[in-house]
């Protein structure tokens, strides 16, 4: 568990650092739901099982169990968006032996009633109800003091300190030096990635990881992602430059016109061109490091292939790809090691 000073500033991170008073009772909510007193109470707008599953990690050790009844999502294992869930509470009682049961209010499994009692008595689970702000007065939320998390719509002053202090975390975490975060990377996450305190911590953590991993698929490992989960979440973000890359700043999916191309071949292209970036290159400093010259060459690869049998794509696949290499030598212009249109 964090010293208390480190949990009060943890807890003014989450509720607003002038927020003084709400935030000494939320830090005296949780030293008393820790001490099994009490169960904790988390408002929010939106989901806040995310925050609690946070402030889990911050009061408990990382490997005790953070489990949720949830009777919508059922019985389901830990995955790096969503933590485990049993469908009753007994068993996610039984599961979450030594640390953390978390239940929604708006969907309390069947058998809560039954339990409650059982519940509120155990001292080796802490017990944490998430609800929207408007529960606030629901007669089973008995507590010393809930905790409201407020929409970051209202911080926007505090919102770079908000990024910086998850980004430290981050670096801490990973080891990294602080050149792993750069301030081109801090207005990365404040444009793509800060619609709440749960995506700010998931995108700093995510991309000082992918900063210092040999490639992407490197990256999903040491994160507990599958590569494909990893680059659906950069998605078509453009990313910020890294140490020693040269401007413009290279995109994820390469920004080729594809409009000459059939619809499934523009989307056969795309993975391609993905596996490619998750083997990474011999060189590379970066996995994002991709530019236009390399899909020229991947895609002269690719053609290469279908011509010599090795991928059988049918005539109009064949006569995409040769559109496509036409538009990216109309970008790129010619080759110097080859006459323009390279092989066509």
């Amino acid at each position: 568990m964090l010293a208390r000073d480190e949990l009060r500033a943890f807890l003014a991170r989450m509720l607003g650092w002038r927020n003084d008073v709400a935030v000494e009772l939320a830090l005296r909510s949780v030293e008393l739901a820790v001490a099994g007193d009490t169960a904790l109470v988390l408002l929010g707008p939106g989901d806040v099982v995310p925050i609690a599953r946070t402030i889990h990690w911050r009061v408990r050790e990382r490997l005790q169990p953070f489990i949720v009844a949830d009777p919508r999502r059922g019985d389901m294992p830990t995955s790096v968006r969503s933590p485990a869930s049993c469908r009753t509470v007994a068993a996610a009682f039984e599961r979450a032996r030594r640390g953390t049961l978390c239940l929604r209010l708006e969907r309390l499994p069947m058998d809560f009633g039954q339990l409650s009692a059982q519940l509120r008595a155990a001292r080796d689970v802490m017990l944490i109800f998430c609800a929207h702000p408007r529960a606030e007065a629901a007669p089973l939320l008995t507590r010393p003091a809930p905790i409201i998390v407020p929409p970051l719509a209202q911080r926007s002053a505090e919102l770079n300190r908000i990024i910086a202090e998850f980004a430290g975390d981050a670096l801490f975490e990973l080891g990294a030096p602080t050149s792993s975060f750069t301030a081109a990377d801090h207005a990365w996450v404040r444009e793509h990635a800060a619609a709440s305190l749960t995506e700010i911590e998931a995108a700093t953590l995510r991309l000082i990881t992918l900063r210092t991993s040999r490639n992407l698929s490197d990256a999903a490992a040491r994160l507990g992602m599958s590569p494909v989960s990893l680059s659906r979440w950069l998605g078509r973000r453009k990313l910020p430059l890294a140490s020693g890359e040269s401007s413009p700043a290279p995109t994820w999916f390469p920004v080729v016109e594809l409009r000459r191309a059939p619809p499934t071949l523009a989307e056969i292209w795309r993975e391609h061109v993905l596996h490619r970036l998750e083997e990474g290159h011999d060189g590379e400093e970066h996995p994002f490091a991709f530019g236009d010259a390399n899909i020229r060459i991947a895609a002269e690869e690719w053609l290469e292939r279908i011509r010599t049998g090795r991928e059988p794509w049918d005539a109009e696949a064949i006569a995409g790809l040769k559109s496509l290499l036409g538009v990216l030598n109309l970008r790129l212009g010619p080759r110097s090691d080859k006459p323009a249109g390279g092989r066509r």
